[in-house]
């Protein structure tokens, strides 16, 4: 019944591909390629993309016109109205008023690429009207001057401003000038003082839903002029930059709004959004794309502002953040959780327990964790042993989240001593419940600290073991800097040195050149040259899955992978599940499966892509056995991964985390990819084929030695805020490609630098780091636990394991 058309348009860049004319993919003779062949300048002719952008706009008229010549026929024979099927069609054209006025100064026009798009809109009417005379294809179009306001697109001007505000906003500097505001936005001087017509977006989509239901009596096309308000790049800025200044405020309620009563009367329509009320949506939109889950728990000042406190400050009202996250597909996120949007979070059984467990973990640096939320819950999850003070490591505490209403906690607090019960302001008739509020974090039992949580509901305990195992930062005191989380079934006690050696992988140390002496198949012996290599810093530490096919050193294959179902099968059997058996497949599971099978099938289909571009895939590779976990709390990239994975993990709400964690990580590697411009499928793929048998052999001696490839990397915050130049960063394939190489062709690298990954290693593959780590510990001076001790504020007393 509707046919809508955004918009028709062409990047003239989407042209000039300096990939495709570096391997040889452009044909060197074609009018749009540059003369040296390099891609990098190509001669694009002007009317080429116009006539591009016109293509889009004919073909939409073309089809409607045929159905309705079709319907047209069926009607007829059938003795109905041929009108009656007739689709409505709205398109969005261009403001054509003072065109020139506004693009040009000087004679000369200041941004090309809104030159081209008014001229495509010009030619969408004339298209427009002409398929009304001669197919009776009946049109409404309105005349858009620039919208502003939240999504828009990055290379704007309205967007690049807004963003370069909040990037400073949320770095502390508030302060930032209007020409340092234009400047990191990069656009040019001699068009900051133009003023363009502009309208808030939201105007706008309530104008196309109301042109959609209008109809002229006569039947004829019609366009629309529409009202906006008048302004100059650099009084945006200025506004956005000192919003509440008040000659800011001052400048932003004298702007009139231009009038358009044929507008109003016909289509039943008027703008609402003030000029005021717009930026400062405009601004809050952004803060919160800069910090999709707020600021950090550390953060002060307006590093510490978010677009629902921005709003708030200005006694702007807004829609429902929360609806309007549900309607995009977001949900909300337990605000026990580090991951709260805006102002918006749900509650869950951890709010009443986290000043208990920070003051359980108060003075700790590493905390060792595990839970039994289970009301049925009979034990802690597993026995281990409370780690002693040692002379090399940060101080570590063991702390078991267990059901309060569980029979667990009921003898536990039921077997305390009479000392404890005084001490504790108790007697031996005082009731279970006033046990449990009294006795609560100050328990220790099997080696664990034990913190009582009210009991979630069976379908909610999923949801609750997630937000503990994977975004657990803000239930840990600040002095926290390291997690590991471990769950399962153990028949010996887990020694607290396990978990503190897994906290070492999160870090691996800079080093200077060194050189090894390898021996190949052939008995020849290679020396291998190790350039200097940055500080690594993993913000998340995870087993490979157990399949056979991933679970093989990097010499053997650098990139192993199973496909999604395959997977699946995997964490099936790791719960102890029948693959096999239709019951072990839920509902959820199988559609989230589907869903990601469907993302690979679109983002990896080639008819949807340039043949010129890079050909990046989206492949859900990164498996793991999440039954243990090492999170780093001292990054903001960290925390940014960990949510992530939560928000998509409870987007799906099922058992299989690993799941949603390979989809995560499939999403980072395509930004990254993208971000950094590196190689694509069919370069790196080449790269390989180019190498001589000498050159094979050094490559696989490297792999052999190095564990590069369970390192994988992920961009930094500097990189997303463009505070870093990501094309700078060197990929740990480059480098070991350079290492093959008689010359070597990578600069070298600061080994003080700091690079951030995720680690997925091989248990077999750690031998020699534990072996150091051991030599480490012994080294440490140990000092006794004793049956008493305090974590914090807090008193800890043992409970008698007997």
């Amino acid at each position: 019944t509707h046919v809508v058309h955004l918009a028709s348009g062409a990047d003239a860049n989407s042209y000039r591909d300096v990939v495709g004319a570096r391997e040889g993919k452009l044909n060197v003779d074609s009018a749009y390629v540059a003369e040296d062949g390099s891609g990098s300048l190509g001669r694009i002719a002007p009317l080429f993309q116009i006539r591009q952008a016109g293509t889009s706009m004919e073909h939409i008229l073309t089809s409607i016109a045929m159905q309705q010549r079709r319907d047209s026929e069926e009607e007829k024979g059938d003795g109905g109205n041929a009108d009656a099927t007739n689709p409505h069609f709205t398109y969005a054209s261009v403001a054509q008023q003072s065109v020139l006025n506004d693009m040009r100064q000087d004679g000369d026009f200041c941004d090309e690429g809104t030159f081209y798009h008014e001229t495509t809109g010009a030619i969408d009417e004339l298209l427009a009207s002409q398929y009304y005379y001669t197919d009776g294809v009946y049109s409404v179009g309105l005349r858009l001057p620039t919208t502003y306001g939240p999504m828009g697109k990055p290379g704007n001007p309205e967007y690049d401003v807004a963003a370069a505000a909040a990037k400073a906003y949320v770095s502390g500097r508030g302060n930032i000038t209007t020409k340092e505001l234009l400047d990191s936005a990069g656009h040019l001087n001699s068009c900051r003082s133009h003023k363009r017509q502009r309208l808030f977006v939201d105007d706008a989509v309530d104008a196309i839903i109301s042109a959609m239901q209008y109809r002229r009596k006569g039947g004829e096309a019609v366009a629309f002029n529409m009202p906006n308000r008048r302004m100059s790049l650099s009084s945006l800025a200025d506004s956005i930059r000192g919003y509440n200044a008040k000659d800011a405020q001052k400048t932003l309620q004298s702007l009139a709004l231009s009038k358009a009563p044929r507008l109003y009367e016909y289509l039943a329509w008027k703008p609402t959004a003030s000029f005021r009320e717009g930026v400062a949506k405009h601004i809050s939109w952004h803060l919160n794309t800069v910090k999709p889950f707020g600021p950090s728990r550390d953060a002060v000042g307006s590093a510490a502002m978010t677009g629902k406190k921005f709003l708030a400050k200005m006694d702007i009202s807004d829609r429902d953040d929360a609806a309007w996250s549900r309607f995009r597909g977001r949900p909300l996120l337990p605000c026990a959780s580090e991951c709260t949007r805006s102002m918006y979070c749900t509650g869950s059984v951890f709010d009443s327990t986290i000043e208990i467990a920070r003051d359980v973990t108060d003075g700790c640096d590493i905390v060792f964790y595990s839970s039994a939320l289970d009301i049925n819950a009979t034990d802690v999850p597993f026995e281990t042993q409370y780690p002693s003070n040692t002379a090399s490591f940060g101080d570590m505490c063991n702390v078991a989240f267990v059901s309060r209403d569980s029979p667990l906690v009921h003898s536990l607090v039921s077997s305390v001593g009479g000392a404890v019960l005084k001490e504790r302001k108790l007697s031996p008739k005082s009731s279970v419940s006033s046990r449990i509020e009294r006795l609560n974090g100050r328990l220790f039992f099997r080696g664990w600290i034990v913190v009582f949580v009210p009991t979630p509901s069976q379908s909610d305990q999923p949801a609750v073991k997630s937000m503990l195992k994977l975004a657990p930062r803000r239930l840990f005191a600040a002095s926290v800097s390291k997690a590991v989380y471990v769950e399962g079934n153990f028949t010996r006690p887990v020694s607290y040195v396990d978990a503190l050696f897994l906290s070492t992988f999160l870090r691996r140390e800079g080093s200077e050149t060194r050189q090894i002496l390898r021996q190949d198949d052939a008995g020849q012996k290679h020396p291998l040259v190790f350039p200097p290599e940055p500080v690594r810093k993993a913000v998340m530490v995870a087993p490979i899955m157990k399949h056979p096919k991933l679970m093989v050193n990097a010499s053997v294959d650098t990139s192993p992978s199973i496909g999604i179902k395959t997977a699946v099968k995997v964490m099936q059997l790791e719960a102890g599940l029948d693959p096999l058996a239709p019951e072990s497949e839920s509902p959820r599971l199988r559609r989230q499966g589907e869903f990601y099978q469907f993302v690979r099938s679109v983002v990896n289909r080639k008819e949807l892509r340039s043949s010129f571009e890079p050909t990046y895939l989206y492949d859900a590779r990164h498996w793991i056995t999440s039954s243990s976990l090492v999170h780093d709390f001292t990054s903001e990239e960290g925390r940014e991964l960990r949510c992530r994975w939560l928000e998509e993990h409870t987007l799906w709400s099922n058992e299989y985390d690993q799941l949603s964690f390979a989809h995560v990580m499939a999403i980072n590697r395509l930004e990254r990819q993208l971000r950094r411009v590196e190689p694509d499928v069919y370069s790196a793929g080449a790269r390989l084929d180019r190498m001589s048998d000498s050159e094979r052999v050094l490559y696989g001696l490297i792999n052999d030695n190095v564990d590069w490839h369970q390192w994988h990397s992920i961009l930094s915050d500097d990189e997303k805020s463009g505070r870093t130049d990501p094309s700078l960063f060197i990929s740990m394939d480059d480098v070991i490609t350079d290492m093959t190489r008689v010359k070597k062709l990578l600069p070298e690298r600061d080994i003080n630098k700091t690079d951030y990954f995720v680690r997925i290693f091989l248990p077999d593959a750690s031998a020699l780091e534990r072996q150091s780590f051991d030599k480490e510990m012994r080294r440490g001076k140990r000092l006794p636990r004793t049956k008493t001790f305090s974590r914090g504020k807090r008193k800890i007393f043992t409970v008698n394991e007997n």
